[in-house]
């Protein structure tokens, strides 16, 4: 367990250095018309633009940012609901669209992390009304709750992300644990289950079980995503980091949040932006007009380029 807090501890530099570095290629690729590059609140502002060719370009920003992580996203939850993730994608991203953007608006986070967060909130909520309530929980509440408690913290985390449908080679780097740990976490928790006569094993999805848990109502004393954000980065003092651990540990609404925002984390430095032929795809079927290639310069503009001299 040493082992895996000092790997956590040590890899959180490179994980921040990779982020900024896919921000930076996604930043790269969002423009409006005129070449202007934008961050994430210019993209979010452009969205909310009432001039339609604004608005259509913040669209297809916001699609290069944040595709690659709702289609992860839809393969690994709801691709019994949508079997491309393109349609749930394209759902999603109509629906925050839809009346005048009403949905984006209602967005009150201030960046582009705790936005991760609602764009998650949103498509489940689609994705859970779409499905129904026709998938078995798996366990109830209350052995969900036990098999969490069997374990310390970090090893906690782990039982939610097998909850989540993930194999233990994957969610070990999520968690940067050694795949070691993470398989005999999963075997530990299948011998539980095993014990406790149920024929589930894990990893499977559990949805249906955590999103029951989601709804619970918070309390004042529950973290905002905020926090998690700070946490993640490594910009939270070493008190505000003890109260919000000691909450999470008695908190399952808080603490599968917290699992859920490391879960994105991941998987906005995981994957690269959108390709543009992604991007048109779901553009197409939010209902965007079709972006007009560059105008070419007539011949005699073309002559003239090709003959100008640099000033001395």
């Amino acid at each position: 367990m040493a082992c895996d807090l000092l790997r956590r501890w040590l890899e959180s530099d490179y994980l921040q250095a990779a982020r900024e570095a896919a921000i930076s290629h996604a930043s790269a690729s969002a423009s409006l018309p005129g070449g202007a590059i934008l961050s994430f609140h210019g993209v979010y502002r452009s969205c909310l633009s009432g001039r339609r060719e604004e608005a259509d370009a913040g669209w297809r920003s916001l699609l290069r940012f944040f595709l690659p992580i709702t289609d992860h996203l839809v393969r690994q939850y709801f691709s019994r609901v949508w079997s491309d993730p393109a349609d749930g994608s394209a759902a999603l991203f109509g629906h925050l669209r839809a009346n005048d953007a009403e949905p984006l608006r209602a967005y009150r986070g201030q960046a582009e992390k705790e936005f991760l967060m609602f764009l998650r909130e949103e498509l489940f909520a689609l994705g859970r009304a779409r499905r129904g309530e026709s998938e078995p929980l798996g366990m109830t509440h209350e052995q969900f709750a036990d098999l969490l408690n069997q374990f310390l913290p970090i090893p906690r985390e782990a039982v939610v992300m097998l909850a989540k449908g993930y194999e233990p080679e994957k969610f070990a780097i999520v968690l940067h644990m050694e795949d070691a740990t993470a398989r005999e976490i999963q075997q530990r928790c299948d011998a539980t289950l095993a014990n406790w006569g149920l024929g589930l094993r894990l990893p499977f999805n559990l949805d249906r079980l955590l999103g029951h848990l989601e709804q619970q109502e918070a309390t004042p004393e529950c973290v905002p995503v905020r926090t998690f954000v700070r946490i993640k980065d490594g910009q939270i003092t070493w008190n505000d980091k003890e109260a919000a651990d000691r909450h999470l540990t008695r908190c399952l609404h808080c603490f599968q949040h917290y699992v859920t925002y490391q879960e994105l984390h991941w998987i906005f430095v995981d994957d690269p932006p959108a390709e543009p032929r992604q991007v048109e795809a779901v553009a197409v079927r939010m209902g965007l007009a079709s972006e007009r290639p560059p105008k070419k310069a007539s011949l005699l503009g073309r002559i003239f380029r090709g003959g100008a001299k640099p000033a001395p």
